[in-house]
């Protein structure tokens, strides 16, 4: 998840960019999607720092203890929950794009009513 993660932030760094230096001037949409994204950081964040605290193998492994099991235990459970929610909400606010990137990848092929391909062209 995390190689996607960064997959993603590589393909769409221009954005990012753009819309963080010049958020003032940025339209509502960039804004809030930026809002968006940035959500989705702090929870992957969370995610990442509260998986490797509870586990039992990685930590461990370096020869390193995080104590308190009982705290990090359900951060990991409550942010998961919540990065969850938000790629959702991610991904539906992004359907258009999603829907024609697919569409293109295809090569423009899709299905009409009766379930049977046909071209676009």
């Amino acid at each position: 998840m995390l190689l996607a993660f960064f997959i993603h932030c590589v393909v769409h760094g221009d954005w990012i960019f753009s819309v963080a230096s010049g958020l003032k001037s940025a339209s509502w949409g960039a804004r809030g999607n930026f809002a968006l994204d940035a959500l989705i950081l702090v929870a992957f964040a969370t995610v990442m720092v509260s998986g490797l605290c509870i586990s039992g193998a990685v930590l461990p492994f370096a020869g390193l203890y995080a104590p308190g099991y009982f705290f990090w235990d359900p951060l990991h459970a409550i942010s998961a929950k919540v990065l969850l929610a938000l790629l959702l909400v991610h991904v539906v606010v992004h359907w258009r794009w999603i829907a024609s990137f697919s569409g293109k990848r295809k090569g423009d092929v899709c299905a009409n009513s009766s379930g049977a391909e046909t071209d676009r062209a």
